[in-house]
């Protein structure tokens, strides 16, 4: 995340762009590398509940990685 801005009745967030992204659903994964994605996104739903944040739509296909996995 690069920034924020929040208005009375929005909140805007500026993140990176990342180049030739793929859906999770779209990847033949081992299991080396899914390990490391599901620790990502572990960590990922660690941070929003420690932070008081509800994300309700963690699932497959609004998961992007990159080319070096990262979600």
């Amino acid at each position: 995340m690069y920034s924020y801005s929040e208005t009375e009745n929005n909140i805007y967030i500026i993140l990176e762009y990342i180049d030739q992204i793929k859906n999770v659903l779209q990847m033949k994964i081992n299991k080396n590398k899914l390990s490391v994605i599901l620790f990502q996104i572990l960590f990922f739903i660690k941070y929003l509940h420690n932070n008081h944040i509800c994300f309700m739509s963690i699932r497959p296909d609004n998961l992007y990685i990159d080319s070096n996995f990262n979600i």
